[in-house]
């Protein structure tokens, strides 16, 4: 479900009163934290109340896969993580600024990755089937339903969309850096609009994920990456003068 609006305001806002009055939700046995790990007086040495951060971080990820931002409230995140949701107030003040400290820690993870794997990229081509190749994990992994989940939720409020802009905008840098590069090896360095082309691959990894409860849109994504694989010898042959010794046609000319 892709939360509306009117239903994501309320999670989201009014979540820290709701859940931080109500009876601590636990599950016995349950992976993660001790119901008492990091709470004041107890753990709360640097390297526990950093361990306990994580879990709760990761906790609320795996919350935020399985129900959504709509679902995503303390009880949820602490009953999925087996400890105490006071840990929550406790550790991050409230629910708002978990949920933005848990897309920052998934986004930081996987930035490493798409660098990683960006780095050796040189022409259309290449770039083109580490982008299929990445989103088919981030997809598999359910990680672009987290960031969707975030940015629909993010619409009920101003505050939100703070936040999150300055946890997309790496990614858009990262795009674009990886494009002007293709762009200068092409010969059409600053004819292209770079930025805008950035903008464009980010928009429609996200609007994919968005569409998902309406449409199948795995099979979509494949067919794009696919068509645009397909495309990429005849674009490069067209802009690169480097791999056909000719000179670049420049948009226009």
């Amino acid at each position: 479900m892709v939360p509306t609006a009117g239903t994501v305001g309320p999670m989201v806002e009014g979540a820290t009163g709701t859940d931080a009055e109500a009876p601590p939700d636990t599950v016995a046995g349950a992976p993660g934290v001790g119901t008492d790990a990091g709470a004041p007086g107890v753990g709360t040495d640097a390297e526990g109340s950093a361990g306990t951060r994580a879990r709760i971080l990761e906790a609320t990820l795996v919350t935020l896969r399985r129900a959504g931002v709509v679902g995503t409230s303390a009880r949820a995140i602490a009953r999925t993580g087996g400890f105490n949701q006071a840990l929550i107030f406790y550790h991050f003040g409230s629910v708002q600024e978990l949920l933005v400290a848990a897309v920052a820690e998934l986004s930081t993870r996987r930035m490493a990755r798409y660098r990683q794997r960006l780095a050796p990229v040189r022409s259309l081509g290449e770039l083109v089937t580490v982008g299929a190749a990445c989103h088919a994990e981030d997809a598999d992994a359910e990680n672009l339903r987290v960031l969707a989940q975030m940015l629909a939720g993010s619409s009920a409020s101003a505050d939100l969309t703070a936040r999150l802009k300055p946890i997309f905008d790496p990614w858009v840098d990262l795009v674009e850096e990886v494009v002007e590069g293709v762009l200068a090896r092409s010969g059409l360095e600053g004819s292209l609009p770079a930025r805008d082309l950035a903008l464009g691959v980010v928009a429609m990894f996200m609007g994919l994920e968005l569409l998902g409860p309406l449409y199948d849109t795995a099979p979509t994504a494949e067919r794009l990456f696919d068509t645009a694989g397909r495309a990429a010898p005849t674009l490069e042959g067209l802009l690169a003068p480097g791999l056909n010794g000719g000179t670049a046609r420049r948009p226009g000319a």
